[in-house]
């Protein structure tokens, strides 16, 4: 019984870290500032996050930051122009960034 206790008042006092700004940055520019309680269902004890917000979030920077890769071609005179590599948000990542379990 008096771990009952004990696990109904470690889990009443855990909070999720919701009310702290984090400023999004790529490449040394700040793609947007967030709050990251708005991410995050208010119920008490329990914190869950609301995927649907989260997913929104990380769609629009996708969209701001992801660049597809080039292929290697050959220019005009037969030289070879470099391939180029491009960038895709990696969503599990920024997840454990976004809400500070790393």
């Amino acid at each position: 019984m008096l771990w009952n206790w004990l696990l109904a008042a470690w889990l009443v006092l855990q909070q999720p870290n919701g009310g702290g700004s984090v400023r999004i940055e790529h490449r040394g520019e700040v793609v947007m500032e967030v709050q990251t309680g708005d991410y995050i269902y208010p119920l008490p004890g329990v914190p869950m996050v609301d995927d649907n917000k989260l997913n929104a979030l990380m769609d629009g920077i996708a969209k701001r930051t992801d660049l597809p890769p080039v292929n290697a071609a050959l220019n005009g005179a037969g030289g070879i122009v470099p391939e180029k590599p491009g960038n895709v948000l990696d969503r599990n990542d920024f997840q454990r960034q976004f809400f500070g379990s790393d």
